[in-house]
């Protein structure tokens, strides 16, 4: 009984202390500002994909607008971890060119705006033709906070493999990566594998 009672005093102390703290919200390191979201098409059935390729540059939308692409550090580091995590998960990277089951994208979306945002249908700022035959994307739609100077990296994973005749590429995968620090080459890995943790049904 003594061990259980020494328990509850020493949790109890904790929480009193958490919360004289002022402002925690103010008190979180970096990574404990991220926020991971991942979703995905339940009628996907992922063991039937075997390649694919990440484009080779990420998109820039900077309050809602697109400015083009872009290739810095941050971005270079994540293509690199997203390849490196799809070829653990079993699959194989092909070029854009051998006609892979899957195609991803990357777009980098920074604000400076306070409130909430509704993402949708993006992929009018990819060249329909970047994967060939002048593929439409199709894009679910998703919710998102932001505040002011904020960035935040979305990924699109299209299937290729069964486009079909319409030419509609249909989003099986997406994923948004916001928080402090994101594009730090450092704290790449980490991220991408939080993504793969929260998306296990993405192993082959």
């Amino acid at each position: 009984m003594k061990k259980y009672w020494g328990l509850a005093v020493l949790c109890g102390a904790a929480l009193a202390w958490q919360g004289c703290r002022k402002e925690p919200l103010n008190h979180l390191s970096n990574a404990e500002t991220r926020i991971y979201i991942t979703q995905y098409d339940t009628t996907a059935n992922f063991t039937t994909y075997k390649t694919f390729s990440v484009a080779d540059s990420v998109a820039l939308l900077i309050n809602g607008q697109n400015v083009g692409m872009e290739l810095g550090p941050g971005e270079t580091a994540f293509i690199r971890a997203f390849d490196s995590a799809m070829t653990a998960a079993g699959y194989a990277q092909v070029s854009k060119e051998s006609s892979p089951d899957l195609a991803v994208n990357l777009t980098h979306i920074s604000t400076n705006y306070v409130g909430v945002t509704y993402f949708s249908d993006y992929g009018d700022y990819w060249d329909p033709y970047y994967w060939g035959y002048g593929y439409g994307y199709g894009f679910p739609g998703y919710f998102s906070a932001y505040s002011i100077n904020e960035d935040a990296l979305a990924f699109d994973m299209f299937d290729l493999k069964n486009a079909g005749s319409n030419k509609q590429l249909k989003d099986v995968w997406s994923a948004l990566i916001k928080g402090e620090d994101i594009f730090n080459t450092a704290n790449v890995p980490a991220e991408v594998d939080t993504l793969f943790a929260q998306s296990p049904y993405l192993k082959m």
